[in-house]
């Protein structure tokens, strides 16, 4: 059974860095011990970050990679700071360490002059970043060449299909029947690299739904409205000249899904809909819709689906 969609409109001062972090369905005495452990939580353990800045986008062998290095939101901002630099098959070739002060640090690697041409990546964290997720590290791609190298890999190689890795993303993390879907998808080879991707999502009887083209680094999006017990799949041709075919995953019958829409640099469109199985119908209709910048609660609202 479709619910409908249910459009609301945010205005917020840091719209960029809106974070919409779930839905609860929970009495006010309960929000508000959420929002009262959400804070404490952001207070006791804030979210550290790194960036570092290079003097260039590219090297080659047996130059200097220079860089400084700021930390954001850091609890310990004069600490050790860990620099590692790994290739494409991701094991790390160089690790040092830096003293960052006052947030900042500099420092640099020296190739040697016998390392290969390719696709490497720097990796940094502290050891306060090392208590979560390492998704929170930071992490750049580089290209290093070496003259004596014929071949460059990750540019002149072959490609192959097992060197290719094909993801969908479905906004908000759920892929819900019967209802309209935006759904990222990104292309890359073994080394990381962004691949063109070009074709067409199809469904069980081979009747195109829409036609799909990567934007940005083998990244692009489209949506769908996929329909109970129907499989889909998308018909692609990878980086110019490999035709190849992946199977959408396979869409939730009962569930949330959320939908977001920057009208413009203040405001936010939110979309919430609700699909459920009219025979057994147990998903919620009252929900609390909370809004995060850098770990802070800033907005919330209940709302019904009806």
């Amino acid at each position: 059974m479709k619910k409908p969609l249910l459009p609301l409109v945010l205005s917020a001062v840091f719209v960029a860095v809106l974070f919409l972090q779930s839905f609860y369905p929970i009495p006010e005495d309960k929000l508000k011990q959420f929002l009262a452990t959400s804070n404490f939580l952001n207070h006791q353990y804030p979210q550290e970050k790194i960036y570092l800045q290079f003097d260039r986008p590219s090297y080659w062998a047996n130059d200097d990679i220079w860089f400084k290095a700021y930390l954001k939101d850091s609890p310990i901002p004069d600490c050790n700071l860990y620099v590692e630099l790994l290739n494409s098959s991701g094991t790390v070739i160089h690790k040092k360490m830096y003293w960052a002060q006052n947030g900042l640090a500099y420092g640099d690697f020296e190739l040697e002059d016998s390392i290969s041409s390719g696709i490497y990546q720097i990796r940094a964290y502290t050891n306060y970043m090392r208590n979560f997720d390492e998704r929170w590290f930071f992490r750049k791609d580089l290209v290093i060449l070496n003259i004596q190298d014929k071949v460059i890999p990750g540019t002149e190689q072959s490609l192959s299909r097992k060197d290719i890795d094909f993801q969908f993303l479905p906004e908000g993390g759920t892929f819900l029947a019967n209802v309209n879907n935006k759904i990222a998808f990104k292309a890359t080879d073994q080394n990381g690299k962004g691949l063109n991707v070009a074709g067409r999502i199809v469904d069980d009887k081979g009747t195109e739904l829409t036609k799909i083209k990567s934007q940005f680094r083998g990244i692009g999006s489209f949506v769908i409205q996929a329909q109970e017990g129907r499989t889909y799949r998308a018909e692609v041709v990878v980086a110019g000249n490999i035709p190849m075919t992946f199977k959408l995953p396979t869409p939730q019958t009962e569930g949330l899904s959320l939908a977001i829409n920057s009208v413009d640099s203040e405001v936010v469109k939110v979309q919430v809909a609700r699909h459920t199985d009219s025979s057994t119908d147990t998903v919620p209709s009252e929900y609390m819709l909370v809004g995060q910048s850098k770990g802070v609660v800033f907005y919330r609202k209940q709302i019904t689906i009806v």
